[in-house]
C-alpha cells in the first residue's frame, strides 16, 4: 500500500532514528517544520495511525510503530 508524502517523511526520519524514542513535538518540528504549534495537536498520532494501519501485519498489535508512555513513538525495524 502506498504512503503519502507527509507519512514518507516520518517513516524515513523514524528509521534515522531507530530504537530512540521520538516525542510529537520532535515530529511536529522536524518532518512539518513546526516550531511554534497549537496544542494539543493531534497531527502526529493521526500520521502514526495511518502507518501503522498501511504498514503493520496486525496494526491493533504493532511490531514497528510503538506507543511509549501513551505519548512518544519509536520504531523499531
Amino acid at each position: 500500500m502506498a504512503v503519502t508524502a507527509q507519512e514518507f517523511k516520518i517513516l524515513k526520519f523514524m528509521s534515522e532514528n531507530l530504537e530512540r524514542v521520538v516525542s510529537r513535538e520532535e515530529l511536529l518540528n522536524e518532518v512539518w517544520g513546526y516550531q511554534h504549534y497549537p496544542t494539543p495537536t493531534r497531527t502526529v498520532d493521526n500520521h502514526i495511525m495511518r502507518l501503522r494501519q498501511r504498514l503493520e501485519k496486525d496494526p491493533s498489535n504493532p511490531l514497528h510503530f510503538r506507543t511509549v508512555h501513551s505519548s512518544d513513538n519509536k520504531f523499531v525495524r
